[in-house]
Order: structure tokens, then C-alpha cells, then sequence
């Protein structure tokens, strides 16, 4: 892995924190509309990174879980 490679793995963990972050705030309690804001940025971050959006999906449903132990 060269430098590039690791500022991008960096900048996509980030990236996913902070969109497990937003999804549980904007969501609330709320399952239906959570997993509807999780589909709909995993396709995002998907396009940016040149991912599959199901491997997106499952990183963001990850970071929920340590987002929601923080609060």
C-alpha cells in the first residue's frame, strides 16, 4: 500500500464515521427512515470511492453501532 493508497482508506474510514454519525441524528428513532438514509448515502460514497454499494452499506450499518455506544 503506497501513501496514496493509505490517505484514501483513511479518508473513506472517515468518511463512514461521519456518515454513521449524520444517519443516526437525522434518523432519530426511526428504523424505516434510518435504512432508507443508509441506502441512500452508501450509493454516494459508493460513487466517490468506486465501491459496491452493498460493501458501503454494510461499513456504514458497522459504524451505527460504535456511533450509537458513543452517545
Amino acid at each position: 500500500m503506497d501513501g496514496n493508497d493509505w490517505k484514501r482508506a483513511c479518508a473513506y474510514d472517515e468518511t463512514i464515521r461521519d456518515a454513521a454519525d449524520e444517519v443516526l441524528w437525522a434518523s432519530k428513532d426511526d428504523d424505516y427512515k434510518r435504512d432508507e438514509y443508509v441506502r441512500l448515502v452508501a450509493r454516494v460514497i459508493a460513487n466517490v470511492y468506486g465501491m459496491r454499494p452493498m460493501s458501503v452499506r454494510d461499513d456504514i450499518q458497522r459504524a451505527l453501532g460504535d456511533a450509537a455506544s458513543r452517545l
